[in-house]
């Protein structure tokens, strides 16, 4: 792919404290699930891949949710294309928090014309469900009817389908208005290559479970 016909485009996903930001990334990049993974304070990949019939170059940064690491997180609002806004489906002050979470997206802007995926994690522990699929579609609705997914990182379900779906509302974003009205693009249309990974940046905390090396990505602490 030359650097011409690829798309670039950096998705910043947010979310409040172990919701599974991390493993969701990790499972998107790698397509694995790692139980043990220690999220740190923020960790950049990126990965190549084709949707749509089109190259593109996806810049994933992966940010802590505590509020103790708000500033840190607030550096990429104002630069990212688009955003994974996640939840857990088992926690409602998580459900809760991705309001505040929009909110702050859209004060860092000064636009609330932003492309957001709404996601609620952690779809396969089913029995300790705390957060209806049915709230998660409203809350979609009233953000303006944006794309809203229930993901396993752990099964891998929806997972691809939410990160490629950001990646499409980037670029209907960045289309001229008179052509977002013509644009008719479907999930059937998604065709991927292969990807190929590694991880573009990387601030933490230095971490006690050194990450298994993964074939596609590698990881560079600062």
């Amino acid at each position: 792919m030359t650097s011409e016909n690829v798309d670039n485009v950096e998705i910043v996903v947010v979310g409040d404290g172990g919701v599974g930001k991390s493993c969701l990334t990790l499972r998107f990049v790698c397509d694995e699930f790692r139980e043990e993974y220690n999220p740190t304070l923020e960790e950049a990949f990126r990965t190549q891949t084709v949707i749509d019939k089109k190259a593109c170059q996806i810049d994933i940064v992966d940010t802590a949710g505590q509020e103790e690491f708000q500033v840190l997180r607030d550096t990429h609002l104002t630069v990212g294309d688009g955003f994974l806004i996640v939840y857990s489906i088992t926690n409602q002050n998580s459900f809760q928090f991705v309001s505040k979470l929009r909110g702050q997206i859209h004060r860092a802007r000064s636009s609330e014309d932003v492309p957001f995926v709404l996601v609620g994690n952690k779809s396969d522990l089913e029995d300790s469900r705390d957060v209806s699929t049915e709230d998660g579609k409203q809350l979609a609705k009233d953000w303006g009817n944006v794309k809203f997914f229930e993901t396993s990182a752990k099964t891998g379900k929806n997972t691809k389908e939410a990160f490629q779906e950001c990646v499409k509302e980037i670029r209907k974003h960045r289309q001229p208005k008179n052509e977002k009205k013509d644009s008719t693009k479907t999930d059937n249309d998604i065709n991927d290559s292969n990807c190929h990974s590694s991880c573009c940046s990387s601030s933490s905390s230095p971490s006690s479970h050194p990450t298994p090396p993964c074939p596609f990505y590698s990881i560079f602490r600062l």
